[in-house]
């Protein structure tokens, strides 16, 4: 069996937007372009040193969710295979749109960010409703999972 995906072609320049992350291995930046529509279109990282393995990783993160960007994956679900996956402490960082959120790992952070683009272009954080509130409830829930799994292995 052949998948075969169609991948949206690169526009000439793209509209980018950095942000600097604290986690325990030091800052992560993480940029993501966006098309014509506001749509994140590719995103890229760096975090440690030259040659690093927390390099290395944050690269192999960025390339692959930026392949699912082009080929049309919903966000949505590159969001939900990102979200939660910790490899280091949590540190909690400010972000863009105020709200303040634990960062548990490369794929984590890298959510956090992307998630501002999912409503058609308008970041989330100029939406009405109560999401800040409830993604505040939804990171401190992921937090308690993280720090529960921790425990329990060290226990064994």
């Amino acid at each position: 069996m052949f998948i075969t995906t169609t991948q949206r072609p690169r526009p000439r320049s793209l509209r980018s937007s950095t942000t600097r992350l604290n986690t325990e291995f030091g800052k992560l930046y993480v940029t993501v372009a966006v098309d014509e529509d506001d749509r994140p279109y590719e995103v890229f990282g760096r975090l440690g040193k030259g040659g690093s393995f927390q390099r290395g990783v944050t690269e192999l993160v960025c390339r692959l969710i930026s392949l699912h960007l082009r080929s049309g994956t919903p966000l949505q679900e590159i969001l939900r295979q990102c979200r939660g996956i910790g490899e280091m402490q949590p540190f909690f960082n400010g972000l863009p749109g105020g709200d303040t959120v634990p960062v548990l790992g490369v794929g984590d952070g890298i959510a956090h960010i992307l998630r501002e683009y999912l409503v058609e272009g308008e970041p989330l954080s100029r939406r009405k409703d109560n999401w800040p509130r409830q993604r505040f409830e939804e990171d401190a829930q992921l937090l308690h999972s993280h720090r529960q799994i921790h425990q329990i292995g060290e226990k064994q």
